[in-house]
Order: structure tokens, then C-alpha cells, then sequence
């Protein structure tokens, strides 16, 4: 059986993140492609959250982006 890969080895996380309880991660993904789709679907899931993607310190997507 392959081991799995570490999850510094996965660059892409999506977490939820709601004001008073803890980060949660959602998904982690290896490639863009891949932490787009599990953004998107975290989008359909948690209608409404605040849902963001990020790689490494940097947010890459967030669901609630103010201007």
C-alpha cells in the first residue's frame, strides 16, 4: 500500500472559516485545477460561509472578498 503524502507535500488547502470557532480544513489538493474544484464544491456545500483557498500564507480565492 502507497503512503500518503504529507500535507506540506500538498501546497493547496480550502478551509471554512466561521468568526468564533476554530479554522477548519475542508480539502487539500496537490494541483490548481484540483483546489479550484474543491472550492467550488465547498462553495455549494456551505452556502453563504466564509469559504477560502490557499497556498501556503497566501489566500488564492475567498468566497466573502471585500473591497
Amino acid at each position: 500500500m502507497a503512503s500518503q503524502p504529507s500535507d506540506d507535500a500538498i501546497p493547496f488547502a480550502v478551509e471554512l472559516r466561521r468568526v468564533g470557532a476554530p479554522t477548519r480544513v475542508l480539502g487539500r489538493g496537490a494541483t490548481p485545477m484540483l483546489a479550484v474544484a474543491i472550492f467550488e464544491a465547498a462553495l455549494a456545500a456551505y452556502p453563504g460561509e466564509r469559504v477560502v483557498l490557499i497556498c501556503g500564507a497566501d489566500i488564492m480565492r475567498d468566497s466573502q472578498v471585500t473591497s
